[in-house]
């Protein structure tokens, strides 16, 4: 987890809010908080899930004394007042899509009769910090110029299908031409690694390439058109995508 990204904030009823990392690692421990703009107020319940883009629960949760796991859920186990703040969630390994947080707290008050359910309507996404893992393969070819970085340039340039991915998947993948495909498209401006609000294979593919087999400062930028950034911001974008 890339702790000096900024967290997002998204607020719900009476003071309400939780709090999460702005991406998130596949696989790596992510925080999630839960606040209220008053500092003393406790909640007595608390349900919280992540889903992925086709509403599937997904990851897991690090359990600790008042709470339990209901499937992907974290959720309360006592009646006690909590006062707990902020929990680990390990997404999975596999995943790279944007997750959506979910969230109900019951406030706690002191008084039986007003210990009120505030559910998370304005729930938040979170993509991931791992965009070049773009088959979703096992850990030995995961950014790995020779499968997604090739992976990567084909979409750029068009290419969908067989085209696509003949010869170019890693180590057990996850993802088919077509998902492949709609991964990236839903990740799409996370690939304008130059800055200049516009996806090409000649100018953000090539860099992603050149970066994935390891080349960094002039040489990864030389004959590139790479607008007002400076090297060092350019892989420190690329670096969001392919840590």
């Amino acid at each position: 987890m890339n702790l000096n990204m900024q967290p997002s904030t998204v607020a719900s009823p009476n003071g309400w809010s939780f709090v999460t990392p702005a991406t998130y690692t596949p696989g790596g421990a992510t925080p999630i908080g839960i606040q209220n703009t008053n500092p003393g107020k406790q909640f007595r319940g608390i349900l919280m899930w992540l889903t992925r883009p086709d509403g599937v629960s997904v990851g897991t949760w690090t359990v600790t004394a008042g709470f339990q796991l209901c499937q992907s859920s974290l959720m309360h186990t006592s009646s006690a007042a909590k006062a707990q703040r902020t929990f680990s969630y390990l997404p999975p390994t596999t995943e790279s899509a944007t997750l959506t947080l979910h969230a109900v707290v019951v406030e706690e008050c002191g008084l039986a009769t007003c210990r009120t359910a505030h559910p998370f309507f304005n729930t938040v996404s979170i993509p991931s910090i791992g965009v070049m893992n773009v088959d979703a393969s096992a850990m030995a070819t995961r950014y790995d110029p020779g499968t997604d970085g090739v992976l990567l340039l084909r979409y750029l340039l068009g290419y969908t299908g067989t085209s696509l991915t003949a010869g170019a998947l890693g180590n057990l993948p996850s993802r088919d031409a077509a998902q492949i495909v709609t991964h990236l498209n839903a990740n799409r401006a996370l690939l304008d690694v130059d800055g200049d609000g516009n996806v090409s294979a000649l100018t953000d593919g090539l860099l992603i390439m050149r970066y994935l087999l390891g080349l960094r400062d002039g040489p990864l930028t030389r004959g590139v058109n790479i607008g007002s950034l400076t090297p060092t911001q350019i892989a420190a974008r690329i670096a969001l995508v392919a840590p």
